[in-house]
């Protein structure tokens, strides 16, 4: 019975061993991801701060997302790329801390901000109180802007306390006590409402709105050809707002969705979260990328 039990704890300790060094190649990887995240997301801020034409306040909302993403990037990426150090318990949870609270909070504003963008545009195409909207602008810009920095480092603070580590690796992140505390299910849920549910339906039902405009939408004293040329522009435009759309949804939901199970089964796969997260960081800034071209041939921003 000694020799079965001696045998039971070699195979466990080979199997926490093999944990430990996926893990450690994982975050490495990851690491390195975020290079590409950041030359991406850097990239694209060079563009939109390149001309004076990019003042508009579309360019600024999709700027702050960029910004918001570089930080959380260069956050995410030195936390991964420490994994090879020595830490304390106490080390390892400040660390896992504030790497996720970088993370959470930047993507909150990165959602949040694309509904804003979708908002602005469905003043500026279907122009719904389009003066009253057009001399307060900038004042809703920055109001809007403060709420959202606060609600995402709100519901971001409210689940950071909860972020320990593991006694046998200090860089391995987790929620240990989401089985015993109900709070930690109830700010879950909350994440994923306002981070997720909240904004992409917000921006599924703006851009139908405005797909539908753009479809029936003639302007007047148009000729012939204009006419076929604006409509394959129009086509053209519509293809992509659904494209961009569906890919952020697309993207981002087996993310919101781990979230949303791990808070109904009271099981923690923050690891698998956390790479999961990053790597699909870099593949939104291509979308940034594409969206930008996509503006600029449409003459979209004003």
């Amino acid at each position: 019975m000694a020799k079965t039990f001696t045998h039971n704890i070699s195979n466990s300790n080979v199997t926490n061993n093999f944990d430990n060094i996926m893990y450690d190649y994982a975050s490495l990887i990851s690491g390195a991801v975020s290079i590409i995240g950041c030359s991406l997301n850097l990239f694209l801020l060079c563009v939109l701060m390149s001309d004076k034409k990019f003042q508009a306040i579309s360019y600024k909302l999709i700027r702050i997302s960029v910004i918001s993403d570089i930080l959380s990037s260069l956050a995410i990426g030195i936390g991964y790329l420490l994994v090879s150090y020595e830490f304390t318990y106490d080390g390892g949870v400040i660390l896992c801390r504030v790497v996720l609270f970088f993370t959470f909070t930047s993507n909150g504003v990165s959602m949040l901000n694309l509904c804003l963008i979708a908002i602005d545009r469905y003043y500026a195409i279907l122009k719904p109180l389009y003066q009253g909207y057009h001399r307060r602008r900038k004042h809703i810009f920055f109001t809007s802007q403060i709420l959202v920095w606060m609600i995402a480092a709100g519901y971001t603070g409210a689940i950071v306390p909860a972020i320990k580590v593991s006694h046998e690796d200090p860089t391995l992140c987790d929620l240990p006590d989401i089985a015993t505390d109900n709070t930690i299910p109830i700010r879950m849920i909350i994440i994923v409402t306002l981070q997720y549910i909240v904004p992409c339906t917000s921006i599924a039902i703006i851009y139908f709105k405005i797909v539908s405009h753009q479809r029936n939408y003639v302007r007047p004293g148009e000729n012939t050809f204009q006419n076929i040329e604006n409509n394959k522009r129009k086509k053209k435009f519509i293809n992509m707002l659904i494209a961009i759309t569906l890919c952020y949804i697309l993207i981002t939901w087996p993310f919101n969705a781990t979230l949303f199970g791990m808070s109904i089964v009271r099981k923690t796969a923050i690891q698998a979260i956390l790479i999961y997260f990053y790597k699909i960081r870099s593949f939104r800034q291509i979308i940034h990328i594409t969206k930008f071209q996509f503006y600029q041939e449409c003459n979209f921003l004003s």
